[in-house]
């Protein structure tokens, strides 16, 4: 259980580690040709690849008389002891793992509640906004299933009117787009993750991102204002306090946001083309995922499962040997004894890390063809004796 844990993760921490490279190539041209807004959809490549992992992969399908030529890059091979030490390490590397992320968890939602109360927001008052009782930060979004707008305490004091309402259509963007929601899958990637570097700074860029989008929105929603909107940003307003399930520590960079004021809207065509084309990437990026698992095999008629089995014994008789196999891969042995014949003694050391369970029999059958006939159909494995 824990190698298949094991290898299931490794694949993730692999396909999203290409997939964020693979984002990072193409966001700055992609908002250059189709906005900030198209940007964000690209960044589900990175969730997308990591899902597809889950996804069992393609079959091949073997005949009975090819099976004992079967391999597979999941599948162990049929030795004499040496498998302790792998799994020992395997179940070491998959605690100290799960402990990173447990406690990565922790120290996200603990810096989360004491940003939270830092801001100590009072209940909302109308349309999920709210005051803070503090005066530290600028106005900011939080809460993934009861998102809300937290604003200062001196939020009309410290603003003009027109101002007010940029600020409200910024942060009121993040919440129509799905922003928090998308901070929560990146706060869980740093999480389980938490040893890769680049989760990290793709987070970072996407929260810039985010903000570029949210940018863009009010432009497009009040053109007129774009020198107002960018002397909001220069006075270290809308910038005060990050927007993110878990704060994100440093300033964002401001120059970029400035200039992208500058650049002309972006049509609504070509925000749609960008947001179809990124989609388009993205299902790429879980099929390209999926496809490149290794491959299950199974058995061509006879029915049988082809999930991994993690298995081993020691001193073990070949019956024993055999019987215990086809056990944990659930088919049926008919004729069993005929095994006692074959080999007698109790000198078998076997040990299966992650191997189909099809395959992992035939491996086994491998050390009683040359004594013992045997016929493989959706009923089981059936022994006989050599005429």
């Amino acid at each position: 259980m824990s190698g298949a844990l094991l290898h299931l993760l490794i694949e993730a921490l692999v396909a999203s580690s290409i997939a964020i490279v693979a984002v990072l190539a193409l966001r700055p041209w992609w908002r250059l040709a189709f906005g900030p807004s198209a940007v964000l959809v690209l960044w589900a490549a990175v969730p997308a690849a990591s899902l597809a992992i889950a996804v069992p992969g393609r079959a091949i399908v073997a005949s009975a008389s090819d099976a004992a030529g079967w391999s597979s890059p999941m599948a162990s091979t049929y030795m004499a002891g040496g498998s302790a030490s792998t799994d020992i390490a395997q179940s070491l590397i998959l605690t100290a793992w799960m402990l990173g992320a447990f406690a990565a968890a922790f120290l996200h939602v603990d810096a989360y509640r004491r940003f939270v109360r830092q801001l100590a927001p009072h209940a909302p008052d109308r349309d999920r906004v709210c005051r803070s009782a503090s005066s530290r930060f600028g106005a900011v979004v939080i809460g993934v299933m009861r998102q809300r707008i937290v604003l200062p305490a001196d939020f009309d004091e410290r603003y003009t009117p027109a101002q007010r309402e940029l600020i409200l259509l910024h942060e009121r963007s993040h919440i129509a787009r799905g922003d928090l929601v998308a901070d929560f899958v990146a706060a869980g990637f740093r999480c389980v993750f938490w040893f890769n570097p680049l989760v990290y700074y793709a987070a970072r860029c996407l929260s810039h991102d985010q903000e570029l989008a949210s940018d863009a929105a009010v432009i497009r929603a009040r053109p007129h204002l774009r020198g107002l909107y960018a002397h909001t940003l220069l006075s270290d307003q809308l910038e005060a306090a990050p927007m993110t399930v878990a704060p994100s520590w440093g300033r964002k960079p401001i120059e970029e946001r400035i200039s992208m004021l500058k650049s002309p809207t972006m049509s609504n065509v070509k925000r749609s083309i960008g947001a179809v084309l990124a989609t388009v990437v993205a299902s790429g990026a879980a099929a390209g995922a999926w496809a490149a698992q290794p491959a299950r095999v199974e058995a061509e008629g006879t029915g049988w499962s082809a999930a991994p089995i993690t298995i081993a014994g020691e001193n073990s008789t070949l019956r024993q040997a055999v019987e215990h196999v086809a056990s944990v891969a659930g088919v049926r042995v008919s004729r069993a004894d005929l095994l006692d014949e074959a080999r007698p003694g109790a000198d078998i050391d076997y040990s299966f890390n992650d191997t189909p369970g099809s395959a992992a029999l035939q491996i086994m059958l491998e050390d009683v063809s040359m004594a013992v006939d045997y016929s493989i159909d959706a009923g089981g494995i059936r022994f006989t004796a050599k005429e």
